[in-house]
């Protein structure tokens, strides 16, 4: 899971904005399989 977020992290790094909200998300995911 951690490889997964890293790599779309890799492929958004681009758009400021999607980072954050993914970011957010992937938080959110995190607490919820943690």
């Amino acid at each position: 899971f951690i490889q997964w977020s890293q790599d779309v992290l890799s492929s958004y790094k681009d758009d400021g904005v999607d980072v954050f909200l993914l970011l957010g998300v992937v938080e959110a995911l995190a607490a919820i399989f943690k």
